[in-house]
């Protein structure tokens, strides 16, 4: 009588433990490339969304502004600001535009702060109360250039703001151009 062995030989069991490393390793990476993507995609989303805001709070702003500061005008070619820093004076209330009262106006500044952050503060005229606000946050690394695009009307002021979700990774990089009307000013002398 011929008896069967029923089970595994030490080479099976080998071959059958490198099989599923490799299986485990291969499902490893898979979620390690789908979790690399969603987290780039969400950043990427993060910086569009902030930078989408930091654009509409220049332009809400720029409807009412009555005076820009002289040292934001555009007065050389090429028609950039070197510190991109602008500033202007517009109303508190921008849904309350009054332009020939200016006891409720606030001088706005648009600027990158010394820790990287889009910063836009905000003086009243009257009070001198200061309020500053982040627009774009630091680990997005924002930029932010002002510059008049010549032969636009005086009062046309383009903004550009670039900011990069994970640092070092060119797929997460943003960047927005819009251009404003100032219609109570202009920003070129």
């Amino acid at each position: 009588m011929i008896r069967k062995e029923l089970g595994l030989t030490l080479v099976e069991l080998i071959i059958a433990i490198v099989l599923c490393g490799v299986a485990m390793a291969a499902a490893m990476a898979g979620y390690n490339f789908i979790f690399a993507q969603t987290k780039a995609n969400m950043e990427r989303g993060n910086a569009g969304l902030q930078i989408a805001y930091a654009l509409e709070n220049i332009h809400l702003h720029t409807l009412s502004a009555v005076r820009v500061e002289n040292t934001s005008l555009f007065t050389e070619i090429p028609l950039k600001l070197s510190e991109n820093t602008f500033c202007f004076e517009g109303e508190e209330d921008i849904y309350n535009i009054t332009p020939n009262k200016y006891g409720d106006n606030s001088v706005y500044c648009y600027y990158i702060d010394g820790q990287g952050n889009l910063i836009r503060n905000a003086t009243n005229t009257t009070s001198l109360e200061v309020v500053n606000e982040t627009l774009v946050d630091s680990k997005y690394n924002p930029q932010i250039l002002f510059s008049y695009v010549f032969p636009n009307e005086p009062n046309v002021l383009t903004v550009l703001i670039n900011a990069t979700g994970i640092a070092g990774r060119p797929d997460t990089q943003v960047s927005r151009r819009e251009s404003m009307n100032f219609w109570f000013t202009n920003v070129k002398e």
